[in-house]
């Protein structure tokens, strides 16, 4: 909701066979949306605006934070400002942390160990 009308926004459930990813797309804070999709993931990448003033354009981390301990312990943040150092301890308030430019991750496949 952009304070006028519903805007469409999408986002991605990656299955690789043995591990789900939910990837969510310019998402605002929603989590009675979202819970079955977090739910249903095994790794989430969050997009997280890390600034004070809430855009109404992404979730602020301010609100992610208070998530259940389980959903953000799968919880990667992404696409959050780059204009300074981000202020925020990601790792210590329970997520994964955040996602960085040119980081890899590697998700399980069939048959994988």
């Amino acid at each position: 909701m952009n304070g006028f009308y519903i805007v469409p926004s999408f986002g991605l459930m990656i299955n690789t066979g043995v591990q789900k990813v939910f990837v969510t797309c310019d998402t605002q804070f929603a989590p009675e949306q979202l819970v079955d999709f977090y739910d249903m993931a095994d790794i989430i990448i969050h997009d997280s605006e890390t600034s004070d003033y809430e855009s109404r354009v992404h979730a602020n981390y301010k609100r992610l934070v208070t998530l259940p301990d389980e959903t953000k312990g799968k919880m990667w943040l992404s696409h959050y400002q780059d204009d300074g150092p981000i202020k925020y301890n990601a790792v210590l308030d329970g997520f994964l942390g955040f996602l960085e430019k040119g980081q890899t991750i590697t998700l399980k496949r069939p048959g994988d160990v």
